[in-house]
């Protein structure tokens, strides 16, 4: 008993998910932003990135 946890991730992998956190709010500005007709290409493209990005902060 009182060992240390197993940890899930390593410190590199934890800060890499602060990191992606940290861009997510940004990302989903820009989508509100390009969510017009004209920007519908880049508005797609945002949302892949924030699936794909919701996904490894999910893991």
């Amino acid at each position: 008993l009182g060992g240390r946890p197993k940890e899930r991730y390593t410190e590199e992998e934890r800060e890499l998910f602060r990191e992606i956190a940290r861009l997510k709010g940004p990302l989903q500005r820009l989508n509100n932003y390009f969510g017009g007709r004209q920007y519908r290409e880049v508005f797609e493209e945002n949302q892949a990135l924030i699936n794909e990005l919701k996904k490894i902060l999910s893991r």
